[in-house]
């Protein structure tokens, strides 16, 4: 597995020896829309959010990494908590809300590596893509409504 795309225009390496591929664990990862798009897949780097790029070294692989979770009992009420906030719903043309969804799903064969998440909550976890990674490297098992 290769990771150049990851590491370009840096000089420091963000796979460590506590990264890991992982093929056989439940993931989560909420999505922008109805569907499961690229986009969802999309590491703040990749979009471009440079209001978020950090300072720090270690902070920068984070955010050339996509935040997921770890499929577990109370990831509804994460994402609850974490996205359904007046503020971060964005009002559909009608008024309505918008149902906030979220995928299950496990890595394929060569997808990247999960690193566990550090200073967050016990289930998050980075994913560095490899440069193999399209969603064809993952197996989706559901969408849920968490609202």
């Amino acid at each position: 597995m290769t990771f150049d795309d990851l590491h370009r225009d840096i000089d420091f390496c963000c796979i460590t020896d506590d990264c890991r591929e992982d093929k056989s664990t439940v993931f989560t990862r909420k999505l922008k829309g109805k569907e499961v798009v690229e986009y969802d897949f999309q590491s703040h780097w990749e979009r471009g959010v440079e209001k978020m790029r950090p300072t720090m070294e270690n902070k920068e692989c984070e955010w050339r990494s996509v935040s997921i979770n770890r499929n577990h009992e109370s990831i509804v009420d994460y994402y609850r908590e974490k996205f359904s906030t007046p503020k971060k719903i964005k009002r559909i043309r009608d008024g309505e809300i918008p149902h906030l969804k979220y995928c299950k799903f496990k890595l394929l064969r060569r997808a990247g590596v999960i690193k566990k998440g550090e200073n967050r909550p016990p289930y998050h976890c980075s994913l560095f893509k490899s440069d193999d990674f399209s969603l064809e490297k993952i197996n989706l098992i559901s969408i849920e409504v968490f609202t």
